[in-house]
């Protein structure tokens, strides 16, 4: 779970270094239309990186939580298949040993 972990991490790390990088290669191409725009319409970007920012951390926080249920679940699943699966073979094995007595009685019946 801690390399799944690790690997989310990395994965979002990555996706906000492109997002850095492509914001500075906008901005570099888009340098003059600041110059264009009214005073004050111009923050939209840093809003969007701050609303990005808030809500990629609660998302990460419930996609781990929902693994770790999943695998909450999937654990208890395999538990209980493994107690039936368990059930079964000692109840097939019983069922294939025949009892002493009942031996005798179906040899009685053929006589």
């Amino acid at each position: 779970m801690n390399d799944l972990e690790r690997l989310e991490d990395e994965c979002l790390k990555t996706v906000k270094q492109s997002a850095v990088h492509a914001n500075t290669s906008v901005q570099a191409k888009w340098a003059t239309v600041p110059h264009l725009a009214a005073p004050g319409e111009t923050g939209t970007g840093a809003q969007v990186d701050e609303v990005m920012e808030r809500f990629a951390e609660p998302a990460r926080n419930a996609i781990r939580k929902q693994g770790d249920f999943g695998m909450k679940a999937a654990c208890v699943l395999v538990q209980n298949f493994a107690t039936l699966a368990n059930g079964m073979l000692i109840g097939l094995s019983e069922g294939l040993q025949v009892p002493k007595a009942a031996s005798r009685c179906s040899q009685n019946v053929k006589a």
